[in-house]
């Protein structure tokens, strides 16, 4: 973590001209240096909506660890070879940006990743689960949220190349027919689940 870091300190390039840029980028670099002092212990100290973001990672590996068969032909989500950072670490990372609208943010993007499966008939596994779920976060985060950092930042975070993050986000939206509405009544069974 010290090394996303010191990578993202030293690529970090900001305009003087660009208040919001430079803004962004000195709170990206402090959620990242708090997620590496963190990742040092073995237990989070997240505050009360780490309950969602951890039934949601449960949800999620045990999804992987039933789903051990790899697809083919493999999708624009999968990873060779599968990462060795849980995704758990990078959701918990994530979060952080929006940590206070969680609550909102898991429901929507389960339901966005079950989505996901019934249009493609693919199902989530240790190949894809880093990607789609990160990409699933960032695309309810998108369309719910009113905090909204740019891509560059989340990029960063995540560990994507701006235009990789870009071409994920729109993949993902074309494989869920560009359909974010969530009506009550869906929100609600998935937020019981979560």
């Amino acid at each position: 973590p010290m090394t996303r870091v010191y990578s993202f300190f030293v690529s970090c390039k900001v305009s003087s001209n660009s208040m919001a840029s430079s803004t962004q980028a000195c709170l990206m670099l402090l959620v990242l240096v708090l997620t590496a002092l963190q990742s040092t212990h073995s237990t989070y100290n997240f505050d009360c909506h780490s309950d969602e973001l951890n039934r949601f990672i449960a949800v999620l590996e045990e999804k992987c660890s039933a789903n051990t068969l790899r697809s083919y032909p493999q999708s624009a989500f999968d990873t060779e070879p599968i990462p060795e950072i849980p995704v758990k670490y990078y959701l918990r990372s994530a979060s952080q940006l929006w940590k206070d609208e969680l609550p909102l943010l898991i429901p929507a993007t389960m339901i966005y990743l079950s989505r996901w499966t019934l249009n493609k008939h693919e199902q989530i596994t240790a190949w894809n689960v880093h990607k789609l779920s990160l990409i699933a976060l960032r695309i309810s985060q998108k369309f719910y949220s009113d905090t909204l950092f740019s891509n560059v930042v989340y990029a960063q975070l995540c560990g994507f190349h701006l235009r990789e993050l870009q071409r994920l986000e729109h993949v993902f939206l074309k494989d869920i027919d560009f359909d974010l509405f969530i009506d009550k009544e869906e929100l609600a069974i998935f937020s019981e689940y979560s």
